[in-house]
């Protein structure tokens, strides 16, 4: 009935035990929704398999959130690490395409190569087989991206007439090819043809 639950509810209560009451069909249900607070009263009635079967599933419930959580921590990051690598490459390949990775500097050029014979590889694997630190590797990795940005920002615009590096002036028709500086340590080659 309902003033037997409620009865039972206030015994808990002495406890200091928060329990619940609730019509269900024709009856009454009293509940302890916090797992530690059912603990408690197992343990003060003296329901010690009860209360060992509640520590178990607690146990378990408890082991696969924690590893529920670690692998949707693993699968974040290795889809984190996936992307990072293929918009890595796509700017690498961009550069190639562009001006050539022989233009970059020497340690640009070679984790660029390193990203392109390891296209899974993490920033830590990468560094491992170039003797690199992995902070060292994700900065190349960001002035790269700085440079394809910068190449895909200078496509089809005028190239600053200063930064075209001439040995001799143009003084007759024909095909000659300039150095280009686009910006510190890059160099991009410029083809001119010259006709009637």
């Amino acid at each position: 009935t309902e003033g037997g639950a409620k009865q039972l509810q206030d015994m808990i209560a002495t406890f200091e035990i928060d329990a619940k009451i609730t019509a269900r069909k024709k009856s009454w249900i009293v509940y302890i929704k916090d797992g530690d607070n059912l603990a408690e009263l197992l343990r003060i009635i003296e329901a010690h398999q009860a209360l060992l079967q509640l520590e178990n599933l607690r146990i378990v419930k408890e082991m696969r959130n924690s590893i529920n959580r670690q692998v949707n921590c693993d699968a974040a990051n290795i889809q984190k690490t996936v992307t990072a690598a293929q918009d890595q490459v796509k700017d690498i390949l961009y550069i190639e395409e562009h001006m050539g990775l022989s233009k970059l500097n020497e340690g640009l050029e070679t984790v660029a190569r390193a990203r392109l014979e390891q296209q899974q590889a993490t920033l830590k694997e990468i560094g491992e087989t170039l003797g690199l630190g992995k902070s060292c590797v994700n900065h190349r990795f960001k002035k790269l991206k700085e440079i394809a940005e910068q190449l895909k920002a200078q496509s089809g615009i005028e190239i600053d007439r200063r930064k075209i590096v001439m040995s001799d002036p143009i003084k007759a028709y024909g095909s000659y090819q300039f150095d280009v500086r686009l910006f510190t340590d890059v160099v991009g080659k410029l083809n001119v043809l010259i006709c009637e």
